[in-house]
């Protein structure tokens, strides 16, 4: 109980006092922030809180101790044009030193693009492509209260400008198993950048979320609630608090899962443009075996923007 009340102590503190690190709303980095399996997209990427998946360690790292076995989790997100991105990522126990390691590496690709001069003459082809690589520990002080942190390399080039980065992910989660709840804090690249060229310096999208997990009685639903951004530097303490997301997972069978959630923050953004719809909007299904389980979610950003996710884990 006093790891509880300080793990919650330590909550409030966060959120109330000013933040040394100031978020970032734009950022060479900000393909961070879009790094999430199929079964988290379908969830609204409300996934702080949800314990025994690997891939939750995007958004939390304490979430890979509370993994079991070894695995490795793949993730495939369709952009509009040629844009792709994902993630591999390869979990273990650490029998020697005890807790839980992760590995891996987030990526997008932007496809190839022609080079033209102002006259139009064609000079040949350039990419782009954005690339974190990534090692997580994690570990447990009992069985209640779970911790972990991350350090990655980060790496963006576009044409000739380039940049690198380190940054650093932490959080906890705490379980409360008679009340089935779990609640988890975690901060998200903290960092500073390493290089540059053609004059592309930029801050790391730094971030701060709070999660709450909880297991209906009677109902085979998990409820989800994250809110995200908790570092920015509105104008008001309350503002900090619409940009929040809420997911649901059924339980159909042993074997198929539906999922439903919803982003506030993107419903927000996308208003702004008069693109409603099902912006903000999440749908996705899962079908989970002792061999492979494999994921799929529809996301809706705007009315012009869709993406479609695909997921595997295979523990071995």
């Amino acid at each position: 109980m006093k790891k509880f009340l300080l793990s919650i102590s330590l909550i409030i503190v966060s959120m109330m006092v000013p933040f040394v690190v100031e978020a970032q709303t734009t950022s060479l980095f900000q393909f961070l922030r879009f790094g999430q399996s199929a079964r988290s997209a379908g969830m609204g990427s409300a996934m702080l809180a949800v314990e025994g998946d690997h891939s939750g360690v995007l958004f939390n790292p304490a979430m890979v101790a509370t993994a079991k076995g070894r695995s490795i989790d793949m993730t495939a997100l369709k952009h509009i044009s040629d844009i792709n991105s994902g993630f591999v990522l390869f979990s273990d126990t650490l029998e020697s030193i005890g807790g839980r390691f992760s590995t891996g590496v987030v990526y997008t690709n932007y496809g190839t693009f022609e080079r033209a001069d102002e006259f139009g003459t064609k000079l040949g082809t350039f990419g782009g492509l954005d690339l974190a690589v990534q090692g997580t520990y994690a570990s447990s002080i009992d069985t209640s209260f779970y911790y972990g942190a991350t350090v990655k390399f980060l790496m963006t080039s576009f044409e000739d400008v380039r940049s690198t980065a380190m940054a650093v992910d932490a959080g906890v989660l705490y379980k409360l198993p008679k009340l089935s709840t779990n609640v988890a804090l975690s901060i998200l690249h903290a960092g500073a950048q390493l290089s540059a060229t053609a004059g592309a310096t930029s801050d790391l999208p730094f971030d701060m979320r709070l999660g709450i997990n909880h297991r209906l009685k009677g109902l085979p639903l998990l409820l989800n609630l994250t809110f995200y951004h908790l570092a920015d530097q509105n104008k008001e303490f309350s503002d900090r608090l619409t940009t929040f997301t809420i997911g649901g997972e059924f339980y159909l069978s042993s074997v198929i899962r539906a999922r439903v959630g919803y982003d506030n923050g993107i419903r927000q953004g996308a208003a702004f443009g008069n693109a409603g719809g099902l912006s903000g909007m999440s749908f996705g299904v899962g079908i989970v075996t002792d061999y492979l389980n494999f994921d799929y979610a529809f996301s809706s950003i705007n009315s012009a923007v869709l993406l479609n996710r695909v997921s595997f884990h295979v523990p071995f």
